[in-house]
């Protein structure tokens, strides 16, 4: 049965004063006790989607696939073969102020990028709203949604090097040595959502 969920955050006003923590009564968290969204105030409506490849609208599509090319290849100068089939076997996240697309992230199912676990990857937020915690709150659902959709596995991804610090925020763990993807610097990282037995 496929997976999603729509849910408005109205009036979501964010603050960079460390002294006040987002509000869970929201329905968003921190990744860990003790870490703060720290977002320039504004007020808007959000809207967080989570849907398989198969329940995407066409314009939906176009601006998912948009948004990862601008920040991918454009901004980062790295021509790569963006459509690469996982996601037509993947989840994705999207976060929408109303129709301008902000915020999106792949949930791989296990067996795609990795054998024995599931993955999120293509992590990618809108230029204007850089620094504003929005990556903290994309990465927060993902989390939520991977195990959610596939429990039983561990996460693992491929994090750009000089995101290391921002993904161990969210509890995933070096493994291995810096290799280049893309001719960009990567290391493997796993969340470990089940403890080994």
């Amino acid at each position: 049965m496929p997976y999603e969920t729509r849910f408005i955050i109205k009036a979501f006003y964010f603050v960079r004063d460390s002294n006040i923590r987002v509000n869970k009564t929201l329905g968003v968290s921190p990744a860990k006790e003790g870490h703060f969204f720290y977002i320039a105030a504004y007020n808007v409506c959000m809207n967080i989607q989570i849907k398989h490849f198969n329940e995407l609208e066409r314009l939906e599509l176009y601006r998912l696939i948009q948004l990862r090319i601008n920040v991918f290849i454009v901004e980062q100068n790295c021509p790569y073969p963006e459509l690469d089939d996982k996601d037509l076997v993947s989840y994705h996240v999207m976060i929408w102020e109303g129709e301008t697309l902000i915020a999106v992230t792949r949930l791989v199912p296990p067996g795609i990028s990795y054998t024995n676990y599931a993955s999120i990857g293509r992590v990618a937020t809108h230029v204007n709203f850089r620094g504003s915690g929005l990556g903290k709150l994309v990465m927060t659902e993902s989390i939520k949604a991977c195990e959610a959709l596939f429990p039983g596995y561990n996460i693992k991804i491929s994090a750009q090097a000089y995101l290391v610090a921002f993904y161990e925020a969210f509890g995933f763990d070096k493994i291995g040595s810096e290799y280049l993807e893309d001719n960009i610097p990567h290391l493997a990282m796993i969340r470990h959502s089940i403890q080994r037995a």
